[in-house]
Formats: structure tokens, C-alpha cells, sequence
């Protein structure tokens, strides 16, 4: 026997030899490696079925597929991929392939797939080969059937033989019924089994009634019919005289007899045709109707297209009408006469529920075989309504993430196992400055570093698991970015892989900045407690070198103790100066009112908090940069001395980064009309352009990590905060120069306060809370040389009970009192004094705003140390508000 033959279509010789290995046992195999190959073995070969590869240079399998179906349309084709797709899928239906294999495959599938072809092939030409056997049968026993030979006819024609005189037959039915010619029912029973018989009524009662109907005969053969051994009738033939045939009429009888049986079997062999051919016919249109909309069940995925072909080939095909409806059900088939036909409702059931029904009207009754086909139809539309729901929710959930990735915060990616971009979002658009026609194609390192992509990107392929970390990144213009990847393996043969990418500049500068914050709060709090100390020990130097020199007798012969007690003096205001100066320099910028500064004295501070920076570090790496200051008699501004010494070291700072090398900065004030200005010059390597215009944006930096990249937006704030303006003169190489121009102070607002002496001030009853020893001195030495009732006590408690039992005009406090804390004492002291003025004498840094303080009855503020002359006036002020 003839083996089917296979040809097997691949342009890799790895998956044909492996195909064609499987397939020789069992059939003969050919192979093409293109299609072009592939037609032209198809076109002078008899091939069964075509192994078909998708995707191939040149004409791809699709193609492949359209010709071949043209050039030979009972080819079964097996389609073979990789690459599965809808597309591909759609067009592999449209053109009803016998199978779809994925690889990687195993043996059986291949098998399995072949059988199934050829099983297909061999279902289309056996219904067409069928009918035509049988309608040659009919047309065959048709000729037969137009002949002498059929029971009327050959009974004349024997009787014309033997000269009877009559004939007879009778057929009889399956149904064990009687029907024929001339012979009663009794005789064709009673002649049935025997082959000839003489006088056959001679043996029956001779009253009975055939006796009567034979009266005119005197003689009768009978013959009995026999199809397939079964006796179906019997032949007579009668004389009205005695007859005694010859041996030669008696074969002639039997041989007629046997001519009838034949015919009669023709007849019934014709009759049975006729109805297998009517049941051939019926199956095979609906088969073919079955074939015809399940195909467009599977070709569509709207489902409303569907159900109108299905009611178009219904009623083109079977039925006068046909529709489907959804949601009107019926649990069970239901069947109402309508005219000649009948109206059919078929429930259509999807995973056990009824969701519609299919309703025809035939122009007849309906068989067995036609509600089956309606079963059938209502299977495939419960499909194809499943189908059209499934696809209606993929297309939906497929809109929704496409539409999630589009306009994701973050950039999403997909990429094959070399690294090649295959999708890139809108996100990855603004992050990186590449659209995404310009990314697809070209490999992920443009963006990140090459070496990172291979080490994660072998660590996620290897354990199938995502990998977090993070790297440098780099946009379009150059510039590097902070990333944070999530790389993520995408299930599938094609081992793709999902990439995550979040800019995380911005957050890695907030926390560096956040670090920087801890930093400078923990230096404040550091230092605010050694101020505090060291601001109550030069209280009490101060104030005791003030009061020796109010008791220093004029006259040349105590010059050198005046001198002595002044330079004391001196001493304990610039250590208080100095502590002032540590605590503006870390202290974080207040919301307090601005005060007169003198902007000279702050560039001084600065220069010299600022001397590690500009001196010993370049010194230790055998750099030298020359620092220049020209101070001009200037007036003071108003502002925040803090902030002001912050937009200062800012620049210095960066003048020293600038001068890599070594170089020169200078610092100059002057006056120009109602402006004092301020200007921080280097001749280090300068700025482009692009630089200069982008220097005051938040987080933009030329330092690299180490440059936060918000020290210019902060001095721009500050600037600005002060009404005031800053102005950039650089080149590359030819140094920079920032120029910071403030409105000076009015003449009126910078007058110094007049000296209060102490004999200015009269009589008044003052309590003084004081912990520290020496400063409590102070205040009863104070009252010793003053015109003022110092009471001085160290405990909060009793403060409140002295305050409680009246008398006092003046209320001095300390932040620091070990059995009640300073705002609880002021708190306190208000509630039991409420007409006594407060005056809170401190060494901490007062971060509380002027109206919070005004509330709280505190009328003025002394830090530690003070002057006697400060006291004074600070107590002159609380008893005049």
C-alpha cells in the first residue's frame, strides 16, 4: 500500500532533519528549506500534508500558505512556530489548517498532528467518492429497472411461453403484510415454500373460497421468490384445462420465478439507495453547514458577526428561518407546529447555564439527524459567545495595562535576551529624552552601563526570579541620572525580559539633603549647650570686670587696673561674639524679624570659619589659593546674619572648587547710592553658558555625587528673601564673578541705642531667677551700684512664691532652672503675676517668634553675657511697656 507523503517546510536545518526523523518510519518525507522550494515540489507532487514553518526569509510561511491552498486546495497543512501570535492564529484558521504546533515539540504532537491531517484529507474525499458510487448503483439499477424483468412484465411474458391462460404474484412486506396481483392471501401462504405445485387447491377445502375463486382453472403452477434465501412472494401461472408442463416449461417457470426475485431485490436495492443517498446528501449539507459556521466561529471574535452567519447559512442552507437570541432562554428543546414545518428552540447552555437559544423554522418535520445538527450548533455558539466574552475581556484588560504602561510614572521596557528595546513607554520618553521610534531596536546599554545589563540580566535568566538595583543612568543630552531597575523575566519561549525604571535623582538628593539636615541639627544642638555654658561663664566675667570698673577710683595711679579690667572686658565680648558667630553659622534658618547687619563683619566671620576649606585643605594637597578682601565703608542691611553668612560660604565654596589648580579669590563691599553690594571673584576654569543658565535650578550640579546640586537654589532664595539681586559674569577659563547688590538700612532704623546709665534708672523691686553661681553675683553686685532691690533666688518654686506674696515691678528668668523648666516657670509666673514684667536673661538660642513671646508676658530678651548697661536698659524698657 501507497504511504502518504509528508513535505516538510523550514529554512533552519536543525527543526526540518529533527521533523523528518520523526515522520520516516511512519511515511514517506520530503523537505524544502524556502517556500519558493516548497511550490515548486508542490507543483509536480502529490503531498498529503505540508509541515509549515511561519517565520522565513523572503516568503514567509503565511504566504507559503496562501499559494499552496491555491495551487492544490485539499492540501492539509500543520502550521509550525515559535513565534505564536493572534495574527498568525486568525490566518492559519481562515485558511483551515489541520493543526498549529509551538516549539519546542514533542514526537507525539508531530504524530498526532500528521494523523490528524491526513484523517481531515481523508474525511473530504470519502463523502464525495460515496456519492458518486452510489448514484452509478441508482443509475445502474434505473437501466435494470427499465426492462422486461419486473414481475408484471415477466409474468406476461412466461405466460406467453407456456400459453397460460393466467398470472399472479404476491409481494410480501417486512411488515409480514400481503400485497400483489390476482392471488388470494391464503393461496400465497399455503404455495409460499414450495417451488412448483400442481392443482395446489386440491388439498383445501373444497367449500372454502379459493376453490370458488379457481373454479375457472384446471390447472396452476406456482413458483415462490426468494431474495437472499428469504422467501418474499410467490409467481402463479394457471390453465383453465388440465396442463401437464414439460420439464423444459417447469425450468422455463423457475427461471422466470428467479428473473422476478432478482428484480424484486433490484427494486428494493433501488429503493434503499434512493434513501441512503437522500441520508448521504442530508449529512454531508450538514456536515458541511456544521464545518461552515464553525469555521466562522473560530475566524470571528465579534460575537455579533458570528451569530449573523450563523443565521444566514441556516437558513441559506436548511431552514426558512434562523436566528439566535440571547437572553430570552428555554431549559429545554421545545418544538411547535407552525404550517407544514415546525419551529425549533434550542437552548444554548455555557458552563451549565443558559444564556440564549437557537430558534429555525423547517418547511417540514425534523429528523433525528437534523436535531442533532441543532444540538451541535448550539454547542459551537456557546463557544463561540464564550469566546467573544474571553476575547472582549482580553481586549479590555490588554487596553487597560497598555494604557497603565503608557502613562506609568515610571518607565517601562521590554527587551529580548541580547538587550535590544522592543517597547518603551511615555515615561521613558520624558526620563531618558528618547522617543520611543528612536529607543526600539537599539540596545538597553545606550541607557544604562553594559556591564550592570549583563551581570543582572544573567542573574534574573539563571534563577527566573526579579532582580532590584540600582545605577547610573544616562539621558539623550549626556547628563547621569540616579536609576532603580526592576528586572523581571516575562514568561514564554522567547525569554524576554521586563525592565522597571525609576529616576531616583531627585530622592537620592532629598535624602542626601535630609542626611546633610540630621548633620547640621545635631551640630546646632552640640553646639547651643556649649554656648549656653560658655555664654554663663563669660556672664559672669563680664559682669564682674564692669562692675570692678565702676568702683575703680579716678585718677592716673589706677590707669592700668581700668586698662586691665577693659581688656577683660574686651576678652568676654569677643568670646561672646565668637559664640554668637558658632551659633548663627549652625543655627537653621528662623522665621524671626530681620535686624541690622553689618555685612562687613560678616564677610570677616565667614573668611575665617571658612579657612579650612580655602586654606589648609588645598594646602594639604600642595595647592595654594590666595584669599583677598577689600572692605569699603559700607551701611548696614537688614536680613538674617545667619543666612546671609550661608549665601557667602556658598560661593567661597564653590570659588575653591572652581580652582582645582590653585588661584586667587577676592572679596569686595562698597556702597553704590541706596545699595550695598558685595562681590566673590576667582580666576579659576569659569562656566559654559549652558552652566550659567541652568545654575539656579534645584539639583543641578557639575560636582558630580558629591555636588547636591542645591546650594545656588538656596542662595538665589536667601538673595531674594532680602530684596535683593544677584548678578554671574564667567567664561571657560577666564574665571567667575558673583556680584549681590541689598538695600542698606536707613539712617533712622540703623541708629544705636542710647547708653542707659544706672543711675537713670529708678528704684525698682526686681526678682532674678539665676542657677549658675557667678552670674547670681553679678546681679547683687548689680544691686549694690544701682538703685535697684535685687532679690536673687535659684529655685523656680520659690520664685513663684516670692512673685505670689507681690511687690515686684521687674521679673528676670533663666531658660535653665533644675526644679521647674524656664517656659514652665514664665508660664507660672504670669498666672500668679500677671501685671509683673518679664525679662528672660538666657545663654540658649530663643527660637520662639516675638508675638508668641509678647503672649507669654516676656517683654524683652537678654543673651548671655550681657552688659550691666544692657540690663539696665532691657529693665527700663520692661517697667516703660
Amino acid at each position: 500500500m501507497e504511504r502518504p507523503r509528508i513535505l516538510v517546510v523550514d529554512d533552519e536545518l536543525g527543526p526540518r532533519e529533527s521533523l523528518r526523523m520523526i515522520l520516516k518510519p511512519h511515511y514517506d518525507v520530503a523537505t524544502a528549506d524556502s517556500g519558493p522550494s516548497a511550490l515548486e515540489y508542490l507543483s509536480s507532487n502529490p503531498v498529503d500534508v505540508m509541515l509549515l514553518d511561519v517565520r522565513m526569509p523572503g516568503m514567509d510561511g503565511m504566504e507559503v500558505l496562501r499559494r499552496a491552498k491555491k495551487l492544490k486546495p485539499e492540501l492539509e497543512v500543520v502550521i509550525v512556530t515559535a513565534y505564536a501570535s493572534l495574527e498568525t492564529a486568525q490566518e492559519a484558521i481562515n485558511h483551515e489548517v489541520a493543526g498549529y504546533l509551538i516549539k519546542p515539540f514533542g514526537k507525539e504532537e508531530v504524530l498526532e498532528a500528521v494523523t490528524k491531517g491526513l484523517r481531515r484529507r481523508a474525511g473530504r474525499k470519502e463523502p464525495k467518492e460515496e456519492v458518486r458510487r452510489l448514484v452509478e448503483q441508482m443509475r445502474s439499477l434505473t437501466k435494470v429497472s427499465s426492462k422486461p424483468g419486473m414481475p408484471s412484465e415477466a409474468l406476461r411474458e412466461a405466460a406467453r411461453s407456456v400459453k397460460a391462460d393466467g398470472y399472479a404474484f404476491y409481494i410480501w412486506k417486512p411488515e409480514q403484510e400481503f400485497q400483489g396481483e390476482g392471488v388470494p392471501r391464503s393461496l400465497a401462504e399455503a404455495v409460499a415454500g414450495s417451488p412448483l405445485l400442481q392443482e395446489p387447491w386440491s388439498s383445501l377445502d373444497s367449500d372454502g373460497p379459493l376453490k370458488q375463486h379457481m373454479a375457472g382453472f384446471g390447472t396452476a403452477i406456482s413458483v415462490p421468490l426468494r431474495v437472499g434465501g428469504e422467501v418474499c412472494g410467490v409467481a402463479l401461472w394457471a390453465w383453465k384445462g388440465k396442463y401437464s408442463p414439460s420439464t423444459a416449461e417447469g425450468d422455463l417457470l423457475a427461471a422466470f420465478g428467479g428473473q422476478i426475485s432478482l428484480s424484486i431485490n433490484y427494486r428494493k436495492m433501488y429503493r434503499e439507495l434512493e434513501r441512503r443517498t437522500r441520508e448521504l446528501h442530508r449529512r454531508v449539507l450538514q456536515l458541511d453547514l456544521l464545518r461552515t459556521i464553525s469555521t466562522a466561529v473560530l475566524r470571528h471574535l465579534d460575537l455579533e458577526t458570528i451569530l449573523r452567519e450563523v443565521s444566514e447559512n441556516l437558513m441559506a442552507g436548511l431552514y426558512e428561518e434562523a436566528r439566535v437570541v440571547l437572553g430570552e432562554a428555554v431549559t429545554e428543546p421545545q418544538e411547535v407546529p407552525e404550517g407544514d414545518g415546525v419551529r425549533r428552540s434550542q437552548p444554548i447552555l455555557m458552563n451549565g447555564h443558559v444564556v440564549g437559544r437557537l430558534e429555525v423554522l423547517s418547511s417540514g418535520p425534523l429528523d433525528e439527524g437534523e436535531r442533532e445538527l441543532l444540538a451541535l450548533l448550539s454547542e459551537q455558539i456557546a463557544i463561540a459567545i464564550q469566546n467573544a466574552r474571553l476575547y472582549e475581556e482580553a481586549r479590555r484588560s490588554r487596553a487597560y495595562l497598555e494604557n497603565l504602561v503608557r502613562n506609568a510614572g515610571d518607565a517601562i521596557l521590554t527587551l529580548n535576551p541580547e538587550g535590544t528595546v522592543r517597547s518603551w513607554n511615555l515615561a521613558a520618553e520624558r526620563i531618558f529624552g528618547y522617543r520611543a521610534e528612536e529607543m526600539i531596536g537599539r540596545p538597553i546599554w545606550e541607557i544604562i552601563p553594559k556591564d550592570v545589563w549583563q551581570d543582572k540580566k544573567d542573574k534574573v535568566v539563571v534563577g527566573r526570579s526579579a532582580s532590584r538595583f540600582e545605577t547610573k543612568g544616562i539621558r539623550k543630552d549626556g547628563s547621569q541620572i540616579d536609576l532603580e531597575v526592576l528586572l523581571s523575566p516575562i514568561e514564554g519561549p522567547e525569554g524576554d525580559l521586563s525592565a522597571i525604571i525609576r529616576d531616583v535623582t531627585e530622592r537620592n538628593l532629598l535624602q542626601e539633603q535630609l542626611v546633610q539636615s540630621e548633620k547640621q541639627r545635631a551640630l546646632g544642638v552640640l553646639s547651643g549647650g556649649i554656648a549656653h555654658n560658655f555664654n554663663n561663664i563669660l556672664a559672669g566675667v563680664l559682669g564682674y570686670a564692669q562692675l570692678l570698673q565702676m568702683n575703680v577710683p579716678e585718677g592716673e595711679a589706677f590707669g592700668k587696673l581700668r586698662d586691665g579690667l577693659k581688656a577683660i572686658e574686651k576678652a568676654a565680648m569677643d568670646g561672646a561674639s565668637i559664640v554668637k558667630r558658632l551659633q548663627d553659622f549652625t543655627r537653621s534658618r528662623s522665621e524671626r524679624p530681620f535686624e541690622p547687619v553689618d555685612i562687613n563683619m560678616v564677610v570677616r566671620d565667614v573668611v575665617t570659619i571658612t579657612r579650612p576649606k580655602w586654606k589648609h585643605e588645598p594646602e594639604s594637597r600642595g595647592v595654594h589659593i590666595e584669599m583677598v578682601t577689600e572692605l569699603g565703608e559700607v551701611p548696614s542691611v537688614e536680613g538674617s546674619r545667619s543666612e546671609l553668612s550661608e549665601v557667602l560660604v556658598n560661593l567661597i565654596f564653590n570659588a575653591v572648587d572652581a580652582l582645582p589648580q590653585g588661584g586667587r579669590i577676592q572679596i569686595r563691599t562698597w556702597a553704590d547710592e541706596s545699595w550695598v553690594c558685595v562681590s566673590v571673584e576667582d580666576d579659576g576654569v569659569g562656566m559654559s553658558e549652558e552652566v550659567k543658565r541652568r545654575m539656579f535650578e534645584p539639583f543641578f550640579t557639575t560636582k558630580g555625587p558629591k555636588g547636591l546640586g542645591l546650594g545656588m537654589s538656596m542662595v538665589q532664595g536667601i538673595v531674594s528673601r532680602h530684596r535683593g539681586s544677584i548678578e554671574v559674569q564667567s567664561e571657560e577659563g577666564k574665571g567667575t564673578t558673583f556680584t549681590l547688590r541689598f538695600p542698606a538700612l536707613s539712617e533712622a532704623r540703623r541708629q544705636p541705642s542710647q547708653e542707659v546709665r544706672w543711675e537713670e534708672v529708678g528704684p525698682t523691686k526686681v526678682l532674678v531667677v539665676e542657677d549658675d553661681a557667678a552670674v547670681q553675683e553679678v546681679f547683687k553686685e548689680m544691686g549694690k551700684f544701682t538703685n535697684l532691690d535685687l532679690e536673687v533666688t535659684s529655685s523656680g518654686k520659690d520664685a513663684i512664691d516670692r512673685l505670689a506674696g507681690g511687690g515686684f515691678q521687674v521679673f528676670v528668668a533663666d531658660l535653665s532652672i533644675p526644679d521647674m523648666g524656664g517656659w514652665k516657670l514664665v508660664e507660672e509666673a504670669k498666672k500668679v503675676a500677671p501685671d509683673v514684667p518679664i525679662i528672660l536673661c538666657t545663654g540658649w538660642e530663643v527660637g520662639e517668634p516675638q508675638e508668641r513671646l509678647r503672649d507669654m508676658g516676656i517683654k524683652v530678651v537678654v543673651p548671655k553675657p550681657f552688659q550691666i548697661g544692657e540690663m539696665l536698659r532691657a529693665i527700663r524698657q520692661a517697667l516703660e511697656n
